[in-house]
């Protein structure tokens, strides 16, 4: 099953960016953003690459594993160093 939507949400908010924020920091409409979040559309490969790379998450991980019931403490053991 794929996560990302609401995994981008849960890492966005973990590091304490708005939705805006993150956009600008990927150089995206705040509204592209938020459709990756509502999982209305998704993040080409090179986007989906840069948005693991400011959460600090890996591919598979921000793909596969579903965070949204984790802490914040079980989320930054996951986070890539």
């Amino acid at each position: 099953m794929n996560h990302l939507s609401t995994n981008l949400k849960k890492m966005r908010m973990h590091h304490g960016m708005t939705q805006a924020e993150a956009a600008e920091r990927l150089g995206v409409l705040r509204s592209r953003y938020a459709g990756w979040e509502g999982g209305m559309s998704e993040p080409n490969l090179d986007m989906l690459l840069a948005c693991c790379t400011l959460v600090k998450m890996s591919v598979g991980t921000m793909l596969t594993k579903d965070l949204a019931p984790l802490t914040k403490d079980d989320i930054n053991r996951l986070l890539k160093p």
